[in-house]
C-alpha cells in the first residue's frame, strides 16, 4: 500500500533548507510529485527589433536554441531546455549554476542585442510523474491537457489554484511546473490535500 510522504503538510521549502538533500514528495500508485531545487533558471530577452539574423548569431553564441515558435520548448541535450516565454523573450532551464550562462549572454549583450537575469531563486520547480498527473492538475487549471492539443515539448503560463506558473509537459505522462517561490508552499499545500485520491 502507497503512503503519502510524512512530508506532505510541511513547507517544502523550508524543509529542503533545513535539511540539504532531502527529497520533498509526494507519491501515490500512479504518481509522483517532486520539489527540485537543483534546477537553473536564466531569464534571457532581447532588444525588439532585431532581425532573425541577428538572433540566430546570438543562439549560436550562448549554444542554446531560441525559438520563434509560441509555447514550445526547445532543447539540444538533456541538461538544458529554452522555454518560448513571448516575442523576444525566453527562459532557459539549466542543471547547472545558472549564473555562467548569465554572464555569457550578458557578455554578446551589447554585440548582439541580447541580456540575461538569473531567476533561479525566484522560482521553484515541481515535478509530475504518473498516469493521474492530467486527473489532479485539471482540478484546478483551465487548459486542455489532452496529446492533441498539449502535447510533449509544449508549454504555456496559465493558473493553478489560482496561482500564475508556467507548465510544460515533459513527456507523455511527465509534466514539470515553475512557480513563484512565495507561492510554492500555498500550491505545495493545496495538491497535498487536492491529490489524497491518488495518494491511497
Amino acid at each position: 500500500m502507497s503512503e503519502v510522504n510524512s512530508l506532505e503538510r510541511s513547507m517544502p521549502l523550508e524543509q529542503a533548507e533545513q535539511d540539504q538533500g532531502a527529497q520533498v514528495s509526494l507519491s501515490g500508485p500512479n504518481l509522483e510529485i517532486t520539489l527540485n531545487s537543483e534546477v537553473g533558471l536564466v531569464n534571457i530577452q532581447r532588444i525588439c527589433g532585431l532581425g532573425p539574423a541577428l538572433l540566430g548569431q546570438a543562439a549560436k553564441e550562448i549554444s542554446l536554441p531560441l525559438s520563434t515558435e509560441p509555447n514550445v520548448v526547445m532543447s539540444d541535450n538533456p541538461q538544458s531546455q529554452v522555454f518560448w516565454m513571448a516575442p523576444d523573450h525566453w527562459l532557459a532551464r539549466i542543471d547547472s549554476d545558472a549564473s555562467v550562462l548569465t554572464e555569457k549572454v550578458n557578455a554578446v549583450s551589447d554585440e548582439l542585442g541580447v541580456y540575461a537575469s538569473d531567476l533561479s531563486q525566484q522560482l521553484v520547480e515541481l515535478s509530475f510523474q504518473g498516469t493521474d498527473v492530467r486527473s489532479l492538475l485539471a482540478k484546478s487549471c483551465s487548459l486542455d491537457l489532452s496529446p492533441e492539443t498539449f502535447g510533449v515539448g509544449t508549454s504555456a503560463r496559465t493558473l493553478l489554484h489560482g496561482q500564475r506558473c508556467i507548465l510544460w509537459r515533459e513527456e507523455e505522462d511527465a509534466f514539470r511546473i515553475l512557480i513563484d517561490h512565495s507561492f510554492a508552499d500555498y500550491l505545495w499545500q493545496w495538491l497535498s490535500e487536492a491529490g489524497q485520491e491518488f495518494f491511497q
